[in-house]
């Protein structure tokens, strides 16, 4: 009952006014549901800074951009790890929660990032920002973190290196993702970098492994909208293939498309692969919008591209 027990609750905070920015200060900030997500982000980066290093990446003393980095200091800290200066981290609403402090600071002097090795003197002066607050941390790292418009953030020209986001855009209505990819190529330095990474998964699915990871795709369009059409459970459904259309319509040049499966619980880029993984949704259930799906969509968890 997990998962329709969320969507009830979600669907009924949605329908208040200002209920999604109550609902996100309840968990984030009261329930400290972004401790996972410290988790999340400890666990991606390794194979992100790999990725991003085999593919030419120098990563070393560079500037990185999260877009919606969450509520906690770990994405600077992360960042500062890589290149020795902390990220700029725009966040649409919440806060900068002191209480995710000590786990971010704790999680970083773990860190590894697979093959990229990190100076020792940056968990060094990482381990002096023990008992910090969270804006202590942002500061003394060099990073920066600030509010700032959803689709269309506030950032200065060719001031960005790399930017990076993960599960975040799959949130953005069609239209918007246009919009915020567009509006992210002036921002990137020439020659910059971005490494988006899709969540395909119904959300509710998160809450409940024992329904479909792609339970969402059976829906129509106007019963997918009339149940989850609002803030707090839109995903914009598109197929890995339509994603990476829009981002080459921003004018972007995809380098890399990494697909994530299971079992294996790990990225892949060759069609071989797929042999063994999971089917997130019988084709026959499929919503007649999405019967064009490839196998290898059906079959994909989340999807990372590196564009340039």
């Amino acid at each position: 009952m997990r998962a329709p027990v969320k969507a009830a609750i979600q669907g009924a905070f949605s329908r208040l006014p200002g209920g999604p920015h109550l609902y996100r200060h309840l968990t984030r900030g009261r329930m400290g549901t972004q401790a996972s997500h410290i988790d999340k982000l400890a666990k991606a980066w390794g194979s992100y800074a790999d990725t991003w290093t085999r593919y030419g990446i120098d990563l070393n003393g560079k500037q990185i951009w999260m877009h919606d980095g969450g509520w906690t200091p770990y994405p600077v800290i992360l960042a500062y790890l890589l290149t020795g200066s902390g990220a700029r981290i725009t966040m649409w609403e919440g806060e900068l929660e002191d209480q995710y402090a000590a786990k971010s600071v704790e999680f970083g002097l773990k860190q590894k990032f697979g093959s990229v090795e990190v100076p020792e003197a940056r968990y060094e002066k990482l381990r002096s920002l023990q008992g910090a607050s969270s804006a202590e941390i942002v500061k003394v790292l060099g990073g920066e973190w600030r509010r700032t418009d959803r689709v269309l953030p506030q950032m200065e020209a060719d001031s960005v290196d790399l930017l990076t986001t993960g599960g975040v855009l799959e949130h953005f209505r069609p239209a918007e993702l246009d919009a915020f990819l567009a509006h992210t190529r002036g921002i990137l330095r020439q020659g910059g970098w971005a490494s988006h990474t899709f969540d395909m998964r119904d959300h509710l699915y998160h809450a409940d492994k024992r329904i479909p990871f792609l339970n969402h795709l059976r829906y129509s369009d106007p019963v997918y909208s009339a149940l989850f059409g609002h803030r707090l459970g839109y995903h914009n459904r598109l197929l890995p293939g339509e994603l990476r259309s829009a981002i080459e319509r921003a004018g972007f040049e995809v380098v890399a498309m990494r697909r994530r499966i299971l079992p294996a619980e790990r990225y892949v880029e060759s069609p071989d692969e797929f042999r063994d993984a999971l089917v997130g949704l019988d084709r026959a259930k499929l919503a007649p919008r999405f019967q064009a799906a490839t196998d290898e969509d059906l079959r994909t968890v989340a999807v990372q591209f590196l564009c340039r």
